[in-house]
């Protein structure tokens, strides 16, 4: 059965979401989870419709962002700290849209970012969220014709790195639950993530060693490759001998991952496939896509997004309908299955009907409720910033820069 996206039912859950981000406020100025990512949400609705009143609303996000930046300022991070506030000012002047934002304003940040990375990698955090590789998807925004700062994270990757015979992994600080001490194979804080990093720096690498612009470009595209080559060679061995999923979360645990951004076989494909793209490598080619395809069958209770019996949908970007349908987007993008173009127009369909369930339900309340928290949360990672731009992406192509900020995109 052909399954497709009605625009008009699109465009009208579009018009909840935002009804609803407007009628919600925060202090905290960060990219995740506060207003920076309200900001870029309203920046790409404003670049979709046209619409003053959006372009409007994105100003004012952006204003109340550097005037809040004292609420942030012990923390550096990328997603909640003056990283991502800086990614997110250098975002919106590179693609234009938002007009005013100077360099002199983004230069302010570059010292205490400097800083921070050198503690992250004193303290052995790679991170991509909250660690030295958020800082470097700074620096892949900031420039590509700079490089140093970059060739820092590749060179403190490589130091923190752990070699079993041909592969390589990272033991995460962050993210792994007490106890836990094998590598995080997820998206947001473990290997995929690193894998994703690396395919970024592998293309500007290339891009200088090109031009003949960076004298020592050629020695780092060397490292970078090796380093994916091992590390996704490490990710493709991790597979479970049986189960829902093929990956878990962390390797050699015995469970079974959901179906999100965050963590599992989608975010695992992606960083295989996106990796074999980088090192022309068919073989991992396939085998990232046989793994996608794997997962083409699950559906609302196999993929975990509930999050009770009740059965009621996370609706959110990072475990939730709006990032599952994201992820098979970008699936679809990278290899033109069909398959993937199905299952992503079908899971941007549950996402526009959970939307119109609870406007239906809630109207523009607040709901007392963990089970829909995502209808009280304007932030970018778990709440409706991102649910909104993932349905703008579904608008066009032209609508999905933002999903750099989400390793999504070079």
């Amino acid at each position: 059965m052909i399954i497709s996206i009605d625009k008009s039912r699109l465009l009208a859950a579009l018009q909840i979401v935002k009804s609803r981000i407007s009628k919600l406020d925060t202090q905290d100025p960060s990219l995740y989870s506060g207003l920076s990512g309200k900001t870029l949400f309203y920046s790409y609705a404003a670049a979709y419709s046209g619409n003053q009143l959006d372009y409007d609303q994105s100003i004012n996000a952006v204003k109340k962002v550097i005037e809040n930046l004292n609420q942030t300022s012990q923390k550096g991070s990328f997603a909640d700290g003056f990283t991502g506030i800086a990614w997110l000012l250098q975002h919106l002047q590179n693609e234009k849209l938002i007009e005013g934002i100077t360099d002199e304003q983004i230069s302010l940040f570059d010292s205490p970012i400097i800083q921070t990375l050198k503690i992250y990698q004193q303290n052995g955090n790679y991170d991509p969220l909250y660690g030295a590789l958020g800082i470097g998807l700074y620096y892949l925004e900031k420039s590509r014709n700079n490089c140093n700062q970059l060739k820092s994270v590749i060179d403190f990757l490589i130091d923190a790195s752990v070699t079993q015979n041909q592969s390589v992994f990272w033991l995460d600080k962050v993210a792994s639950p007490a106890g836990v001490n094998s590598p995080n194979l997820g998206l947001s804080h473990g290997v995929t993530g690193i894998n994703l990093f690396l395919c970024k720096c592998i293309k500007v690498f290339r891009e200088l060693e090109k031009q003949g612009s960076d004298s020592n470009s050629l020695q780092y595209l060397k490292k970078t490759t090796e380093l994916l080559t091992q590390s996704t060679f490490y990710l493709l061995n991790q597979q479970k001998p049986a189960g829902k999923s093929l990956f878990p979360n962390n390797a050699g645990v015995v469970e079974e991952s959901r179906l999100g951004w965050s963590y599992g076989d989608l975010g695992i494909a992606i960083g295989i496939i996106k990796a074999s793209i980088s090192l022309n490598n068919d073989r991992w080619l396939k085998e990232g896509i046989n793994i996608a395809l794997s997962t083409c069958q699950r559906d609302l209770t196999s993929s975990q997004v509930y999050e009770d019996h009740y059965k009621i949908p996370d609706v959110g970007f990072c475990n939730g309908l709006a990032g599952i349908a994201t992820l098979y987007q970008s699936l679809f993008q990278l290899t033109n299955n069909h398959h993937f173009n199905h299952a992503t127009n079908k899971w941007v369909n549950h996402t526009i009907e959970a939307i119109f369930q609870a406007n239906t339900q809630y109207g523009l309340k607040n709901v007392p409720n963990v089970r829909t928290h995502w209808w009280n949360d304007l932030s970018l990672i778990k709440g409706l910033s991102g649910i909104g731009l993932s349905l703008t992406s579904f608008l066009g192509i032209s609508y999905s820069a933002w999903k750099k900020s989400f390793l999504l995109l070079d």
